[in-house]
């Protein structure tokens, strides 16, 4: 008899500085990066982690598995609102929302995101 995947979800958020990083959840190190730049900002994908802005509602974790599943990236720039879809570097699949944005111009080190995260990780 094999063993059979127990899932459970982790939910979770918080602020993210630039240049800080997050575990979504999944324990298996930081997944996700904030990078502000006058230019732009940016979620950056680390330790292996696949992102892609979802357009088309609120998903659920199935959508998104489907949805970076058919194409995905390691970088996407971001906007207040945005979700963002992700399969972490461990195979576990979610989606966040960036709820708010600060973007200091001056000091890129004072500027973050507010985001929640909802990770279905499989055990």
């Amino acid at each position: 008899v094999e063993p059979q995947a127990v899932s459970s979800t982790s939910v979770g958020g918080g602020s993210i500085f630039d240049e800080f990083s997050l575990d979504v959840g999944d324990g298996n190190g930081d997944d996700i990066i904030y990078d502000a730049q006058s230019s732009d900002d940016l979620l950056v994908g680390v330790w292996g982690a696949q992102l892609a802005v979802y357009y088309g509602g609120q998903p659920s974790v199935a959508d998104c598995q489907a949805y970076v599943d058919s194409g995905a990236y390691t970088s996407v720039s971001i906007t207040t609102y945005d979700i963002i879809c992700y399969k972490t570097g461990s195979g576990n699949y979610g989606y966040l929302t960036i709820n708010g944005m600060f973007l200091d111009l001056n000091d890129n080190s004072n500027s973050y995101i507010d985001i929640s995260y909802t990770t279905e990780v499989t055990q």
